[in-house]
This record gives C-alpha cells, structure tokens and sequence, in this order.
C-alpha cells in the first residue's frame, strides 16, 4: 500500500515530464526564445550594416537607392521566428500538418497567379494572330487607336508598340488593337 503512494506521484511526475503540458511549455519557450534571439540579432545586425554603410555601398557601386540594410535584417529576423515556430510546432506534433497547410496555401497562390497572368496571354496572342494573318498593318505604318496616334514601331504577337510625335513609347495589347476600329496612313 505505501509504495503505491509513491508511485503514483512517480506516474504523475513521469506524464508531465513528458505528456502534453511539458510540449505545450517547451513550445512556449521555444517561441519566447527565437524572439528573443530574433530581436537581438536584429539590433546587432542593425547596428553592424549601419557601421559598414551598406545601403552607401549599394548606391554608389550599383547605382541602386534601396534600403538593403532593411532587408537583410528583415529577412533573417524572419527567419529565426519561422523556424523557432516551425520546432515549436514540431514538439507539439503539429509541424507537419501545419507544413503540409502552408504549402497548399502556397501552391494556391502559384495557381491563381498563373491563371491571372494566362487570362491576358491568350487574347494578346490571338489579335496577334489575327492582325498578322489580315494584315491590318504592318511596322513603319502610322495608326491612330481610341486617339492614340503614331507610328508602328514594333509589332509582335502579344503587343504593338507605337511611337507618338511626342516621343512617347505606348504598348498597346493586341487583344485591344483586334477588337477596335483602327485608321491607318501608309507611308
């Protein structure tokens, strides 16, 4: 009967070192941790890109005015959350499902621009077939479109390009150009 005492406090003290609520606080340290590591990287890498004048480098090598500084802190701040997050979640048994959510989210998005962008290719790429096959005109022509006049620089499948008297470059798609009244002067 005594030892039963003793174990029981044993078992308890067995499933708490190693059920659900000790993952749940290690978890918990783990994400207070990688903030922690993530905000202190982020002050001492911020301070170190500031000393070098990397955005200077940038600007006077490469003639780009970005601040890189930003990114590259932005990034590995990131960074050290995600993956303190991602084994936070690991320790609770839910990295994978929650990997496997980011990731359909992820090619979702891939999808859906994909569709965005190849619901504009397609109507370019047959008025392009169409103003080729009828000759509606040809490069060097001067055209006016819905009061966009001037001179047929270039002419390919998905855009004519038009040069104004001003000077001004327009890409007009060709989805446009097949379906409006076009006025033509041959030179």
């Amino acid at each position: 009967m005594e030892n039963n005492t003793i174990i029981e406090p044993v078992k308890y003290m067995d499933f708490f070192l190693t059920g659900t609520p000790y993952k749940l606080i290690l978890s918990l340290i783990i994400i207070l941790s990688g903030f922690v590591v993530g905000k202190l990287i982020n002050k001492l890498l911020s301070r170190f890109l500031k000393e070098i004048e990397l955005n200077s480098i940038f600007k006077t090598n490469f003639k780009i005015s970005f601040n890189i500084e930003k990114l590259i802190i932005n990034l590995i701040t990131f960074t050290i959350y995600s993956l303190s997050l991602i084994y936070a979640l690991y320790q609770i048994g839910l990295a994978r499902i929650i990997l496997y959510i980011l990731f359909l989210i992820f090619m979702l998005l891939i999808v859906f621009s994909m569709a965005l962008g190849i619901r504009d290719f397609f109507p370019n790429l047959f008025g392009g077939i169409q103003i080729s096959k009828k000759k509606y005109f040809k490069e060097g022509n001067i055209i006016e479109i819905d009061n966009i006049k001037g001179k047929v620089t270039k002419l390919n499948l998905f855009h004519t390009e038009v040069t104004t008297k001003n000077g001004d470059v327009i890409y007009i798609p060709n989805s446009l150009v097949s379906k409006k009244i076009i006025k033509r002067k041959k030179i």
